[in-house]
């Protein structure tokens, strides 16, 4: 008896291919067959079997009822400046990449819809012309961190944790998301009222921090990096970390810390400097160079003490006996938890409604909402 061949939709097969960021040849050869079967289910000559359709909605990560849908469902694709990823250039976004962001705007457009009475962010907003010092300070104003809850961490996790707070107390989602370490560190996703800020775990805290801030700049640029060449690209990425680096290290505070940690050691001067404002070694190095405090020679003292890089989280780092809950809760942060969470204990959305889009099963959103109450 001959398979059974599902009616599903070639356009939408099609475009759910293009938007995993796989190519038809890795498709294919992930289901065992060939690419010219592939493309026949996608321009309508072929249709797969029930058992193919399996394989491929497990490939792509997306729910075999998509498939049905008369047409490309509205609004579902990535926005055009998340197509690629920003940096030494353009690229494609790896497919894990544009699955964390997909699962991120799920997020987000769940908690946006239970947020539609709350009061915007209220995030500074500038254009291009302002200095970065000065959209620095606003930004950091409307953080309300202060030198003094800056310099009280005790360690780079605990100024991590300190700084997401600060950010999630302003309404923003921060999540943390596992983007890999092939390039995309973070990103952001606009929004009047739940815009959200993610950043990559593949960096260390100090590196964390820096580009939750670099992520908060495109937020009050609202910049479309898609609309820009290459080198415009590349012009205005360093100039979101210009903003991040004065937001985490203003300049007056470096010069004071810089007189008060002075030491024979310059490497150990900057490591303490970088301890101090809670970001990262190459971070430090540039704000010295940026206030004229320092020089190119720091930057390369840093290079060729710590070679492999202090933006990568150290070996050994891992997932260990976390449950899934508390990874959930790190992943889509505290406020987007909170939202959910009181939406559940009013009866505004039923319980299934919250698990399908936090992908967690009843016993694991009551523990999740315990954490957050």
């Amino acid at each position: 008896m001959p398979s059974k061949r599902e009616l599903v939709t070639p356009s939408v097969i099609e475009w759910a291919i293009n938007e995993s960021g796989y190519d038809y040849a890795e498709i294919a050869k992930s289901l065992e067959t060939g690419e010219t079967t592939i493309r026949a289910w996608s321009n309508g000559i072929d249709r797969p079997t029930t058992g193919q359709l399996t394989k491929l909605a497990a490939k792509l990560k997306r729910p075999r009822s998509l498939f049905f849908r008369p047409s490309v469902p509205p609004s579902a694709s990535l926005p055009p400046g998340l197509r690629t990823a920003a940096g030494r250039g353009p690229r494609r976004l790896f497919p894990n990449e544009r699955l964390e962001i997909r699962r991120a705007r799920r997020v987000q457009r769940f908690v946006a819809a239970l947020s539609g009475h709350d009061v915007p962010p209220g995030i500074p907003m500038h254009g291009f012309d302002a200095p970065p010092s000065a959209i620095a300070d606003s930004l950091r104003e409307w953080s309300g961190m202060t030198g003094a809850n800056q310099g009280g961490a005790r360690d780079a996790r605990e100024a991590r944790e300190a700084w997401v707070a600060a950010v999630e107390s302003r309404r923003i989602l921060v999540m943390q998301l596992q983007l890999g370490n092939r390039g995309l560190r973070g990103f952001s996703l606009p929004h009047p009222v739940a815009p959200v800020v993610a950043v990559g775990t593949a960096q260390n805290d100090g590196a964390r921090i820096f580009t939750l801030w670099h992520e908060v700049a495109h937020l009050a640029m609202s910049a479309e990096s898609s609309c820009l060449s290459v080198s415009d690209l590349r012009s205005r990425e360093r100039f979101f970390d210009e903003v991040a680096g004065l937001v985490l290290i203003p300049e007056d505070a470096l010069r004071a810390a810089c007189k008060e940690l002075a030491g024979p050691d310059r490497f150990e001067q900057i490591a303490m400097l970088a301890d101090r404002f809670g970001t990262s070694l190459r971070a430090t190095a540039v704000a010295l160079i940026r206030s004229g405090v320092g020089d190119e020679s720091d930057y390369a003292l840093v290079q060729s003490r710590a070679p492999t890089g202090d933006t990568e989280k150290p070996q050994g780092f891992g997932r260990g006996g976390t449950r899934r809950a508390q990874r959930r809760l790190r992943e889509i942060g505290v406020r987007a938890a909170q939202v959910v969470s009181s939406a559940l204990e009013s009866g505004e959305i039923p319980e299934l409604a919250a698990r399908r889009v936090l992908r967690l099963d009843g016993h694991e959103l009551a523990e999740m909402s315990d954490a957050v109450r």
